[in-house]
């Protein structure tokens, strides 16, 4: 299932990344309300979000196929769009959501082509996010007296845990499904 490497971004036009880009924003807002659904349904409220990390998935994804540009601009705009249509992440969490996310596209887009394992690829994009979110704190932390400490970001990776295990199995597998079927 991990063995070997693809070389990603699959997608080679224009066309194709803007339409995975919309596809991937569309994804970053509604499996966030699926989940939160599945929260509601199973009494764990909105904490199923923290847990499964579901817009995560959309944008990473997306890098690993449409490269860092469209990585870096879905991310960046699917919490805002997400916010604008649902509410949700709160005002407070918005530009920290922002700045992780189109930081785990970018990141994504980089790495793509590189010869790495799958999952290597996912986990490097999961830490460079965390770090840019870190990053991103701190400055909130430092120059605007955010409430937020930096410690936050790092302790929020605990309940994500299977959110992030999720990722590192499923997306590799996603982004090989469509690479096989974009050369059929």
């Amino acid at each position: 299932m991990f063995i070997g490497s693809y070389s990603a971004p699959v997608a080679k036009s224009l066309k194709a990344k803007v339409m995975a880009s919309l596809l991937a924003l569309a994804a970053a807002v509604a499996l966030p309300q699926a989940a939160h659904l599945m929260g509601y349904a199973t009494g764990t409220g909105n904490a199923i979000g923290s847990i499964l990390l579901p817009m995560h998935f959309a944008i990473i994804a997306l890098g690993l196929f449409a490269g860092p540009c469209a990585g870096l601009v879905a991310g960046a705009l699917s919490p805002v769009v997400s916010y604008l249509l649902t509410g949700m992440p709160s005002v407070a969490v918005l530009p920290f959501m922002v700045a992780e996310l189109a930081g785990y596209g970018f990141a994504a887009g980089l790495i793509a082509s590189k010869d790495v394992h799958p999952a290597l690829k996912v986990a490097f994009t999961l830490v460079a996010g965390r770090l840019l979110r870190t990053f991103v704190t701190a400055i909130a932390v430092a120059g605007f007296g955010a409430n937020a400490g930096i410690a936050d970001v790092w302790t929020a990776v605990v309940p994500g845990i299977p959110g992030i295990l999720l990722q590192l199995i499923l997306i590799p597998v996603i982004v090989r499904a469509v690479e096989a079927a974009s050369r059929s």
